[in-house]
């Protein structure tokens, strides 16, 4: 039974993927923090399909140990087809976490580079298939500070998001590297400049009226459901997309390598890798 994994659903791109890939999928398992939005996004999603085994797993992905709990729940499903990486944040104001990362690195990169890795063996178990990031064209235009991003130094809402948000790119990338030949393939993907509750209040981030020309949450949903369906992409991996069209990129392997052990550094015990 082919199984896809999507985190983020209760609103925004999320929502608008885990929909269209309930027309596909067999098994679909959905992923979101606050338990009553979640509850509303299966019955939003559950009432399209009748035939399909839909499985909603509630997970704070701001916390390492909430983290690990869904890795523990994943990797008892049968098979992981497509491992999608939606979930993220735009905080208007600094805030650590339990365990002290600032909270949109912790949840825009952390999470998805432990589930990645404590997912890896199942991934490969059930090759081929496929992992996609949903990424950010503002990663492009980012710099990284790898003492200070992970305690979130120089905070400014938007220019710490697009910081992580290429923390998780470059990850992604070299992810893709290191399963070169699995049969597992990596990509990310930036959706466009969506209209959904992303950084909603925070500084620098346009408001409503603003946002109304932007693209609707079931476009911005076409890259990553593109990444994670199409027959041609069955072997692409390691790519940018920009929506449907991959796009050129040139990030420095040193500094993604780079980017990778200090990652390793900060989230220390092996408990955080291990399955």
């Amino acid at each position: 039974m082919k199984t896809y994994v999507v985190t983020g659903v209760t609103s925004g791109i999320g929502l608008a993927l885990a929909r269209a890939i309930a027309h596909a999928a067999l098994r679909l398992v959905v992923v979101g923090r606050n338990d009553a939005r979640l509850q509303a996004a299966v019955d939003a999603i559950g009432r399209r399909e009748r035939n399909l085994e839909l499985i909603p797993i509630l997970a704070d992905l701001g916390t390492l140990a909430g983290t690990r709990s869904l890795a523990k729940q994943l990797d008892r499903l049968p098979r992981i087809d497509v491992l999608i990486h939606n979930a993220a944040i735009l905080p208007a104001h600094l805030r650590l976490t339990p365990d002290g990362f600032e909270e949109s690195f912790a949840t825009n990169h952390l999470a998805p580079f432990m589930l990645n890795r404590r997912l890896q063996r199942r991934l490969i178990a059930s090759a081929p298939s496929r992992v996609v990031q949903v990424s950010a064209g503002l990663a492009l235009g980012a710099s990284i500070d790898l003492e200070g991003d992970p305690r979130g130094a120089r905070f400014e809402s938007v220019s710490t998001y697009a910081r992580t948000k290429l923390w998780n790119l470059l990850a992604t990338l070299e992810l893709a590297a290191e399963l070169q030949g699995s049969g597992v393939t990596v990509n990310a993907v930036h959706p466009g400049v969506v209209r959904t509750r992303l950084g909603e209040g925070a500084p620098g981030v346009p408001g409503a009226e603003a946002r109304r020309g932007w693209l609707s949450p079931e476009a911005g949903a076409r890259g990553p459901l593109h990444l994670a369906t199409a027959p041609a992409l069955a072997r692409t991996t390691g790519r940018f997309f920009d929506q449907t069209r991959e796009m050129a990129i040139h990030l420095p392997a040193d500094v993604a390598k780079a980017v990778v052990e200090r990652t390793i550094e900060v989230l220390g015990h092996p408990r955080n890798f291990d399955p």
